[in-house]
């Protein structure tokens, strides 16, 4: 959960750039990890400054901004685990990335 300031950038971010975070969400290398962004924490109202009908308001409302890869036992405990790893975070970086400039 980012603190109100960088919260506030981010919201912004997706305001003028949502088509490219769509864009990082629907790749085929991002859909192999992950089912999309955790909804688990998010506002139940629209964000001050932002109206109800925006067609990104489901992620204007998000107050931490996580994705997750779940790992069984058995691909955890296999030699190509390393790799594996290397794959998700390579996927995760253009969502990191977003972050990163919208905080910046």
């Amino acid at each position: 959960m980012p603190p109100a300031d960088e919260l506030k950038k981010i919201r912004q971010e997706i305001d003028y750039n949502g088509a490219q975070l769509h864009q990082i969400t629907e790749s085929a290398d991002f859909q192999q990890f992950f089912a999309g962004l955790s909804t688990e924490e998010s506002l139940k109202t629209t964000p001050k400054g932002y109206m109800a009908d925006h067609p990104d308001i489901a992620w204007l409302r998000l107050k931490s901004f996580t994705v997750s890869c779940p790992v069984s036992d058995k691909q955890a405990a296999a030699k190509s685990f390393a790799s594996h790893c290397v794959a998700v975070f390579k996927a995760a970086q253009p969502f990191n990335n977003f972050l990163r400039t919208a905080i910046a």
